[in-house]
């Protein structure tokens, strides 16, 4: 048997789908939960200008990938991404949502929407630390 490694600077479609699939059956098979992905995008003129990836598990909510392009930052569009993502939550009937960031990102952002921080990994990214929220709804 030969096996191939490659190693891309981007996450192919295939990739994506495979680790959707494959992580996906191993969730279910050891929880017996389903394990949803989602993504809210808000768009201008047809172009992604923000982002948040949605992962629900049972009545988990996890938010990840959360990103609003520099230019278009201040508009609101980070607090639209949070209020769409609770809602949509609440909707799938989940009892928490969980976000982490790191300390040279947003780590006073989620306060602001109701996160508790709920622990933290001390100097996680070199110096910086890696913080965990949540929030109960």
């Amino acid at each position: 048997m030969t096996i191939e490694v490659t190693v891309k600077d981007y996450e192919p479609t295939e990739v994506t789908e495979f680790i959707k699939y494959a992580f996906g059956e191993h969730v279910f098979e050891q929880t017996g939960k389903e394990r949803l992905i989602l993504n809210i995008s808000c768009t201008e003129n047809n172009t992604l200008i923000g982002t948040v990836r949605c992962i629900k598990i049972a009545k988990e909510f996890h938010l990840s990938e959360i990103i609003v392009l520099k230019g278009h930052r201040g508009r609101g569009i980070g607090t639209t991404l949070m209020e769409r993502s609770e809602k949509l939550a609440k909707d799938l009937g989940c009892n928490r949502i969980h976000v982490d960031t790191y300390t040279y990102q947003a780590e006073d952002y989620y306060p602001k929407f109701g996160f508790t921080e709920i622990g933290r990994l001390k100097n996680y990214r070199d110096t910086y630390d890696r913080v965990f929220f949540e929030k109960r709804i």
